[in-house]
């Protein structure tokens, strides 16, 4: 299901079994018919802070670092249009590891993207009218669990993976107000009435 947003984009998302336990999720900008100018906007359906917690050092384009105008979260449960922000995000990347990210950003804000029809780019644009090099408008993940705990043993505790099981609702959303919600359900195989 999809909740429209302010602009004509919106992101298109799937979910499948991708094998092996895992879920490959696939998030993916559409609605792009023409070329156009789509000035950045704030009006994220769930916190930006949020998204896109499978990837510890953000997004980049060459050495410069900004947030990326769509995103992705998984949460644990049943979600949908009516709760999905009172659903907290899962970690999906390595906790216990000491990441070292790309430190440096733009000195000029995003102040739109340059769009082309039937591309999975864009182009930012700072406030002085300079390209930021490409942005990806597509989100592929291939996830099998989620990730407590973090790096070292102190609080909040040493890291843990956990695999996915029960249901669990993926929200894809973009800086425009657009949202795509999914859901997957991963079942243990029952061991009731088995002889060892």
């Amino acid at each position: 299901m999809t909740i429209s947003g302010s602009a004509d984009l919106h992101p298109s998302l799937e979910v499948v079994a991708g094998g092996n336990g895992t879920n490959r999720i696939h998030v993916h900008e559409t609605g792009l018919a023409r070329t156009y100018n789509i000035t950045v906007a704030d009006l994220w359906k769930y916190p930006h802070d949020s998204l896109n917690l499978f990837n510890p050092c953000g997004f980049s384009s060459s050495s410069i670092t900004f947030a990326s105008p769509i995103g992705l979260a998984v949460l644990q449960g049943y979600f949908d249009p009516n709760n999905f922000t009172r659903g907290k995000a899962l970690t999906l990347y390595n906790t216990g590891i000491a990441y070292l990210c790309n430190s440096v950003t733009s000195i000029y804000p995003v102040a739109y993207y340059l769009f082309s029809p039937s591309s999975n780019s864009a182009q930012p644009i700072d406030s002085h009218g300079d390209p930021l090099g490409n942005q990806s408008m597509t989100i592929d993940f291939l996830a099998s669990g989620y990730w407590t705990g973090g790096y070292g043993a102190g609080p909040p505790g040493p890291a843990q993976f956990h695999p996915f099981v029960g249901t669990f609702t993926v929200v894809a959303a973009d800086e425009w107000g657009a949202v795509a919600i999914s859901h997957f359900s991963i079942i243990l195989p029952s061991t009731t009435g088995t002889v060892p």
